[in-house]
């Protein structure tokens, strides 16, 4: 159990209780005794405030903490919630301090996270003792010890800009693009330095490549920077460190070098970087030498048109490239992941039936192939998630495990957890990974989205408000920041932003977007208080029902807005959602994540109805929630015993 996070009176950081819920008065007894001792503590529900989000008020009161004080138990040691409570207490260094009340054996996670806990054992009943104890572990905490591999957010963050092209032909600008990138991804790879994502660091160019201006920017504490001249079959590459705080170069060298020996010259390039900020580096697989002609095959393919040259090819165009690259290079594992990852969108936008099932045969083929020649790259598991049903939950997990197993600090894994998480309930953690990913890509758009989504449903509209109108600004073409927008007035029946919101999409040509237009709709039957519409929504339930056997989540999501349970809840019993599980794919919320079911400011009135435990039923959420051992945030939120109904759901397996 969890609580809010500001300091104590006189500006003393209070201690977090974590505690199983079964162990309320043993919780209630420890507190009583601290605060005897003048130890001001946090504890659940006691100092929650009044309408304050249980998920968010954990991650606040964590935050704030001068330690987690654990009231471990049997029963502790099965909470899910407890496992995320010290989780976060020691992804943010707090001291863990453990009284410990019966012999319960830990969980393998629990053992890793509790392994430099501090312990006070209740000996032979006598807790007075324990307590005194338990008072000078408080007053005197062990630091916890530091993961390298975990906890590196205080050390270098490091900005690769895309090196200038001195070619003399400014169609080479890919070719000096995708060098970078290599160096990028070999820097990332190969140390534990967190490292810009490209689609952020690489949109400086010329000018605005000041250190001032890159570092406010990105908040990065070093940028390297440089130059590509392509001349037939050899590349000079200038390359030059700086720490931004000094703008002072901390190293800098030329390299000339056959285009055939690029994988030498970018592990060279990195382990230099690497020296410079006292990182370690490890090379990644050999590749060794790779044709000129190949190499610039696989440059072209990779070509995200974030230079000032976009090349403009479409996905076939590069699977085809790629195609010749692992042809002529069996051994590259990147083309094969790069190629898997172009066949699995083709998958994704193929016709159902057998179109679809051979482009998917065929993408897997080349993401197995990638995971066997290098099974650290974490393309080829992020391109899995995509291949499998939207309700294969079990499965995609595992996919995100090993991306984030195989890249921790990638943007790219961290917003796919992010999205993951968002995705099956875990609102908390959605925040967490991604406020990371939002670190290392803070000017990516889809990044911001991820992370403004997961704010707001963590209960904090305003602040997904004023993210999502930064990025507005600079993005006035994206549809989605806009449509997030949009969909935020209404909820919080703000007609002012909503209005903003409409005549931006009016300025802009948002309106050509379908889904934009039902959104706005939507809002201007909310706000008239329109009687006929709610009839409309129910209509399209009806049609979607009869053609497919399932009922959008969307409309299922407004109807409940508009104060009709009962009907939702008869199409919940009657839909199938079967096409969520076939290996064809298919989308259970429309244009929508499936997690907007677990968002509290715009789905309570489904979730605050116990019949919202038989939705997640049939949609099998319940059978992954009890599989992984991790329950949804909103069971703390509810005002119903939400394991209980999930329980009689699925014959007392929950």
């Amino acid at each position: 159990m969890g609580g809010g996070g500001e300091k104590a009176s006189g500006g003393t950081p209070p201690v977090f209780i974590s505690y199983a819920s079964q162990d309320t008065a043993v919780a209630a007894a420890l507190v009583e005794a601290l605060e005897r001792y003048d130890i001001t503590c946090w504890m659940a529900p006691r100092d929650v405030k009044p309408g304050a989000l249980y998920a968010d008020a954990i991650v606040r009161a964590i935050s704030a903490a001068k330690a987690l004080v654990l009231v471990l138990s049997e029963r502790a040691i099965a909470s899910s919630h407890v496992s995320k409570e010290i989780e976060r207490a020691s992804s943010k260094k707090r001291p863990i301090i453990a009284l410990r009340i019966d012999a319960a054996p830990l969980t393998p996670a629990l053992e890793y996270f509790l392994s430099e806990s501090q312990w006070v054992e209740v000996q032979a009943g006598n807790i007075d003792a324990a307590y005194v104890k338990l008072v000078d572990a408080i007053r005197e905490p062990v630091p916890p010890a530091v993961d390298p591999v975990r906890h590196h957010s205080d050390g270098p963050v490091l900005a690769v800009l895309a090196f200038d092209n001195l070619s003399g032909d400014p169609e080479m600008a890919y070719f000096s693009d995708g060098v970078s990138q290599e160096i990028l991804d070999t820097v990332a790879r190969g140390s534990h330095l967190k490292v810009i994502a490209r689609s952020s660091s690489f949109q400086f160019r010329g000018a605005q490549k000041a250190v001032r201006n890159v570092a406010a920017d990105l908040r990065a504490t070093h940028l390297l920077d440089g130059s590509v001249r392509r001349a037939g079959a050899r590349v000079r590459v200038s390359a030059q460190l700086v720490d931004c705080a000094s703008e002072t170069t901390l190293w800098s060298s030329r390299f000339d070098r056959a285009l055939d020996d690029v994988f030498a010259l970018q592990d060279e390039i990195a382990l230099a970087v690497a020296e410079a900020l006292k990182a370690t580096f490890t090379p990644a697989t050999p590749v060794g030498q790779i044709d000129a002609a190949v190499y610039e095959r696989y440059l072209k393919a990779k070509d995200q048109g974030l230079g000032s040259q976009n090349l403009g090819l479409s996905l076939a165009e590069r699977a085809q490239l790629l195609e010749q690259v692992v042809a002529a290079a069996p051994q590259f594992a990147a083309g094969w992941a790069w190629l898997g990852q172009m066949r699995a969108l083709l998958a994704r936008g193929a016709e159902r039936g057998t179109p679809f099932k051979r482009k998917r045969a065929e993408a897997l083929d080349a993401l197995d192939k990638a995971i066997v020649l290098d099974p650290q790259l974490p393309t080829p598991y992020i391109a899995l998630t995509q291949l499998e049903p939207e309700g294969a939950f079990v499965r995609r997990w595992r996919h995100v495990l090993k991306s984030l197993k195989v890249a921790r600090d990638h943007a790219d894994s961290l917003a796919l957890a992010g999205h993951f998480s968002f995705t099956v309930g875990w609102a908390g953690d959605a925040l967490d990974y991604g406020r990371r990913a939002f670190e290392l890509d803070p000017l990516h758009p889809m990044t911001a989205q991820g992370y403004a989504s997961a704010v707001w449903a963590c209960g904090d509209p305003d602040g997904a408000r004023r993210l999502l109108l930064g990025f507005r600004e600079k993005r006035a073409a994206d549809v989605g920041l806009n449509l997030n927008l949009v969909n935020l007035a209404i909820f919080s029946r703000d007609w002012l932003a909503f209005d903003d919101a409409e005549a931006f999409a009016r300025a802009n040509g948002h309106k050509a977007d379908p889904v934009m237009r039902a959104a706005l709709a939507f809002g201007d039957a909310v706000r008239r208080g329109d009687a006929a519409y709610p009839g409309l929504l129910l209509e399209m339930v009806e049609r979607e029902l009869g053609r497919t056997g399932t009922a959008p989540l969307q409309l299922l999501n407004a109807l409940c807005e508009l104060g009709h349970n009962d009907e939702v809840f008869n199409a919940v019993d009657r839909a199938s959602f079967a096409q969520i599980f076939d290996d064809e794919g298919g989308h259970a919320a429309g244009d929508y994540n499936p997690g907007i079911i677990f968002n509290r400011c715009t789905n309570w009135p489904m979730m605050s109805d116990p019949r919202f435990v038989r939705l997640c039923h049939k949609l099998r959420y319940i059978e992954f929630w009890v599989e992984t051992g991790r329950w949804p945030d909103c069971v703390d939120q509810v005002p119903y015993d939400f394991k209980g109904h999930a329980r009689r759901l699925t014959g007392g397996d929950a």
